[in-house]
């Protein structure tokens, strides 16, 4: 193997671990949060959004954005997860947007089929108060929430996201 090609996987193995490292900066960002946040954002149905209303459910929080074409493919699980569980009370699902547009943000709605009422955004992309209060470094980005409003997991993907809510339950 010549030292250009050490040089490459030697970078190839490295992107892992770092990887690693800043998820766990995250995590510890997060761990330290006890409780489901309050907040200021708005729904597409002009409410603000009230972590009491949340309280004694199980809360699925995404943070996504219409421009993160991640975001939009990971709100196709969030969506199948949605479906499974949208006949149970217990749960809930509130997404909130990282767009500085009302029209991308709720063209995106419709077309990744996100269905449930719970939608915010407030227009501040980065600088919102929701994006600093959980520690959102990334899109997209979810907390899994207990009854108790305490974060018990975060960044789920795929048949994960519905698992953990029913262990959850």
């Amino acid at each position: 193997m010549n030292n250009k090609n050490k040089k490459r996987t030697l970078i190839l193995a490295l992107i892992p671990l770092l990887a690693t490292a800043y998820s766990f900066t995250f995590t510890a960002e997060v761990a330290n949060k006890k409780s489901l946040i309050t907040f200021k954002p708005t729904n597409i149905q002009a409410d603000t959004f009230n972590a009491s209303q949340f309280k004694g459910k199980v809360v699925f929080l995404s943070f996504w954005a219409s421009w993160s074409k991640i975001s939009r493919s990971e709100n196709k699980d969030i969506s199948k997860a949605y479906t499974a569980f949208s006949n149970n009370s217990k749960v809930v699902f509130v997404s909130i947007s990282l767009d500085t547009d009302l029209n991308s943000w709720k063209t995106a709605i419709t077309e990744d089929d996100l269905t449930w009422k719970n939608q915010y955004c407030d227009f501040n992309k980065w600088n919102s108060q929701s994006v600093k209060s959980y520690g959102v470094k990334v899109l997209p980005s979810n907390f899994l929430i207990n009854e108790k409003g305490e974060i018990i997991a975060r960044n789920l993907k795929d048949a994960d996201i519905q698992a953990k809510i029913q262990a959850a339950l």
